[in-house]
Parts: C-alpha cells; sequence; structure tokens
C-alpha cells in the first residue's frame, strides 16, 4: 500500500524538466559472429545481414543484459537507439520505496517517461533545432540522432516512433531452465521431419516455454497457436481436446506449419516470420519489394498488419539462439537439477479411459493428465470412465511405453 501511495505522489509531482534515469554509457554489445554453433551452416540457412544483425544486437541485450525490473525507452524503427534505461531497482531504492514496483506499476512509470520524449519529439518539428535547449528529454532526442543525418531530419519533422520495452534476461534464464524439460523431445521431433533443430528456439520467443501461455489474441501453449492455425497443421482443438497446450502435439503441429512454410518460400528468414505473419504476408512482403532479404523486408515493407512483432520477429529468434548458447557456455543453466522428461506416445488399439489406462500401466492420473493437458478435465473426474477414441495418441513416460510394444 505504501509503495502504490509513493508511486502515485512519484506521479502526481513528476518534474519533466528533471531525469532522474541512469544512462548506461556503454551497453554491451555481443557479436553475432563470436558465438560457436554446432549447426556448421547456421549463416547459410539462417542470414543475417547489416541491418537485422542491427535488430538482433537489440534483442540481445533484451534477452542476456537487462533483467525484468528494467524498462528500455527505444526508437521502434532504429530500435537499436536507445534514449533511456530506467532501472527500477535504484528508482525505488533513490524513493526510499523498499520493494521493486511490480510489473503494472513500472509500466504506469515508463509510460509517463515516454510521453514526455513523446512531447520532445513534436517539440522538434515545431521549433527544430532549437527544441534540444527545452530540456534534458529533448537534449537527450538530439545526441542520440545527431550523429545521423537522415535520422535527424526526421527528428526534425516529428517522425520519430518511440516504444517502451521490458527487460527479460531473468525470465529467459528461467525459461532456459525450463526448456530442459522439453528441448529433448522437440529436438527430436525436428529431426524426425528434417528440420534444423535450432527452430525450437523459437519457443522462447512465443512463450518462453510456458506451458499454458496465453495471449490476449487467444493464441494457445507454448507455440502460440490460434485454433485456425492448430486445426490447419494438424492439431485437435474442441471442447474434448486443445492440442496446442500440449507441448509435445503442438510441437508436431510447429513442425508441420515450418515445413510448408519453407516448402514455399524456400527461405528459413522468411519461413519464420510467417510463423507470426503468415505465408501469405510474406509473400505480398516479397511481391512488394522484389525480393526474399529478410532484412530489407524487416526495413521497409510497408503493411498495416506488418508491425513491430512481425518486423523483429526473426531478429528475436536469432538472439535467442545466441543468448540461449551463451548461457550453456557459461555453465548457467542447472541441467542435474533440470531433467528432461522422458516420454513416448502410443495410439490406442480401442476406446480407452483413464482409468483403464491408469490400470494397465500402473501410472497415477495425476501423471497421465501433466503428460496430456490437452484432454478436457472430464477424462480425469472421479472414476475416470469417459473414454477417449480409438487411434487417439496418448503421452506416457517412456518406461512405460514399452509395455505397448
Amino acid at each position: 500500500m505504501r509503495t502504490c501511495l509513493r508511486l502515485k505522489n512519484f506521479l502526481n509531482d513528476f518534474n519533466w524538466g528533471w531525469v532522474s534515469l541512469m544512462i548506461m554509457s556503454s551497453l554491451l554489445t555481443l557479436s553475432v559472429s563470436s558465438e560457436s554453433f554446432s549447426q556448421s551452416n547456421l549463416k547459410k540457412n539462417f542470414p543475417v545481414d547489416g541491418y537485422t544483425s542491427y535488430q538482433v544486437k537489440f534483442w540481445e541485450k533484451v534477452f542476456h543484459d537487462f533483467p525484468s525490473t528494467t524498462m528500455i525507452i527505444h526508437d521502434s524503427e532504429n530500435v537499436n537507439k536507445i534514449l533511456d534505461i530506467i532501472n527500477f531497482k535504484k528508482w525505488a531504492k533513490k524513493r526510499n520505496i523498499k520493494k521493486v514496483p511490480n510489473y503494472e506499476q513500472r509500466d504506469l512509470v515508463s509510460t509517463r517517461y515516454l510521453v514526455r520524449y513523446k512531447t520532445a519529439v513534436r517539440n522538434f518539428s515545431k521549433h527544430g533545432s532549437k527544441a534540444r535547449t527545452m530540456g534534458p528529454f529533448e537534449r537527450r532526442l538530439f545526441d542520440t540522432y545527431k550523429k545521423s543525418p537522415h535520422l535527424l531530419s526526421k527528428l526534425y519533422k516529428g517522425e520519430i516512433k518511440l516504444r517502451v520495452q521490458s527487460g527479460l534476461a531473468d525470465e529467459f534464464l528461467k525459461a532456459a531452465h525450463r526448456a530442459q524439460k522439453y528441448l529433448p523431445y522437440m529436438e527430436k521431433t525436428f529431426k524426425d521431419f528434417n528440420l534444423p533443430v535450432i527452430l525450437t528456439r523459437l519457443v522462447f520467443v512465443e512463450s518462453m516455454f510456458k506451458v499454458e501461455a496465453n495471449s490476449s489474441v487467444g493464441a494457445r501453449g507454448m507455440w502460440q497457436f490460434m485454433e485456425r492455425t492448430a486445426k490447419r497443421n494438424s492439431l485437435k482443438v474442441s471442447s474434448e481436446y486443445d492440442e496446442r497446450v500440449s507441448p509435445y502435439k503442438a510441437t508436431i503441429g510447429a513442425a508441420i506449419l515450418l515445413e510448408k512454410n519453407y516448402n514455399e518460400l524456400k527461405s528459413w528468414p522468411l519461413a519464420i516470420t510467417a510463423y507470426n505473419h503468415g505465408r501469405d504476408g510474406m509473400r505480398n512482403a516479397t511481391k512488394q519489394l522484389g525480393t526474399k532479404n529478410m532484412g530489407v523486408i524487416s526495413k521497409n515493407y510497408k503493411s498495416k498488419t506488418f508491425g513491430f512483432a512481425s518486423r523483429n520477429f526473426y531478429a528475436e529468434f536469432y538472439a535467442a539462439v545466441i543468448v540461449y548458447n551463451r548461457l550453456k557456455n557459461d555453465d548457467r543453466i542447472n541441467k542435474k537439477k533440470h531433467l528432461p522428461l522422458l516420454v513416448g506416445s502410443i495410439n490406442l488399439k480401442n476406446s480407452t479411459s483413464i482409468f483403464q489406462l491408469s490400470k494397465i500401466t500402473n501410472i497415477s492420473a495425476s501423471i497421465l493428465r501433466k503428460l496430456n493437458l490437452c484432454l478436457n478435465a472430464d477424462y480425469f473426474k472421479s472414476g475416470y470412465n469417459k473414454k477417449l477414441p480409438k487411434n487417439y495418441k496418448i503421452f506416457l513416460p517412456k518406461k512405460a511405453v514399452k509395455k505397448f510394444q
């Protein structure tokens, strides 16, 4: 309560003529070329040109350097142009607030800063270069763009677009630990489809390996399938099942979708971006610009639906690959504590209930439920008499699968 009151007082008494933020003078830039990957053909199949590399560096910082207690105010088109970094641990300490503000509070404060920066952009559109003397926000904008005549010209025209991005370094590390349970299965599935296993790192971008992740637009599960897309890629979604929330079945669906994307678009950067923007969208992009270069498309493609998320999707994926490998190489992932789930699957030869399956396999219903989150809760209610249909794929601990072989 006291934290909320102090935040409220701060917001009410905010002095826009004074900046309390600590601007990092030196930001760690991770080089794509410095990382070593087991896939020797990484650069050939997953090229990164100048503009994409520029995007990747920003997302490396988000995933590796900045924890969730920081908020980054940056240029939404030239993402690596960072105006401010709000370190909320220092921010709270300076105001004698014992607890670091929660996400909603951090978002509220950073939005106020963003509004002030947008006001500063408008000041440049009205007053030109004279605006740099109007306050610290204007001065910071000018200092950020002064070395680029093109961007400085955009600033004077009021065409600079800014946004706030939360740091994700701590969340990414947690996700890397969660990933240990599922990556062996995912990588094997992608190998079976003859797809690069590195594509499994898309899950960091989609859900941070959260099994029951839900988006505001209706996407569900680790692979964040919309219902329509799920059904088009062999996943069942009904009152009986929602296979989007099964990490195992959704992985198969993702492999099918990515394979379709690549077979049509003949480019992994395009196929990956199509996972977010759709194949039709990427066809339109290549047609409009006359190129399959992802960097050119990210920078120049104009479409109402090709927003910030789509424009940065491939770069986020590539940054996730780099950061995950860095965490592994630095021994920051505790593989002994986070062991893989050894699972296998069977197709039921007959219509079978969870009760019958539990009895045959000597596996508790609770474990069966954890491995088959896609099933409606009715299958696990008292008695477990509701039957699964013949040929339905069910997941079991690997040792139990042998009983059916």
